[in-house]
């Protein structure tokens, strides 16, 4: 029993059945439009999204270099700091066996000549002369110090020093050839 209404033209309008089936397809409508309108929102979304996202894969690479660059400077420096140190020490270990080759190195001692028998005494030797003295080389080799070298020579680092003033015992090179005295 469907019941109709009259409206002021006379006509009727269904009451009841007929009428939410309307409603129900205004509502989908309305709910589709929505819908609609959130899903172009969010595409939308999605592509600005993906645009920061490339953005950020471009300036990852570079700023990840920074900390790289930054790195590799304070180990170039903590390098540079070893290295110098090394250096020093080894300055002050060449002035050290300098040092101790001066200590363990017995003076030179003329001998008595009221000790030996006039017969046995020798005859003065001859001076050698300077171009003698002066072709005496030493070749540095791997692993020579200035004090090393005094030692295999039997002379002071001293006077091996003053032979070669220009030399800096820190800096031996392998090949190098030294003025002994």
């Amino acid at each position: 029993m469907n019941e109709t209404r009259l409206n002021e033209s006379g006509g009727g309008r269904p009451v009841g059945g007929r009428a939410m089936p309307l409603i129900a397809a205004a509502v989908a409508l309305a709910a589709g439009a929505a819908g609609l309108v959130t899903a172009i929102a969010a595409r939308a979304e999605l592509r600005r999204l993906r645009a920061d996202l490339e953005d950020l894969r471009a300036t990852v690479p570079a700023k990840a270099e920074e900390p790289a660059r930054n790195l590799a400077a304070q180990i170039n420096r903590v390098l540079d700091t070893v290295a110098k140190r090394i250096n020093d020490t080894e300055l002050r270990l060449n002035e050290l066996a300098r040092r101790l080759a001066e200590l363990t190195t017995p003076p030179e001692r003329p001998p008595a000549a009221a000790a030996l028998p006039p017969a046995a005494a020798a005859p003065p030797a001859e001076a050698p002369s300077a171009a003698a003295t002066a072709a005496r080389t030493y070749t540095v080799a791997a692993g020579d110090t200035l004090g090393g070298i005094a030692r295999k020579l039997g002379v002071s680092v001293s006077a091996l020093q003053q032979a070669n003033p220009d030399v800096n015992p820190a800096r031996l090179k392998i090949g190098q050839k030294l003025n002994v005295p």
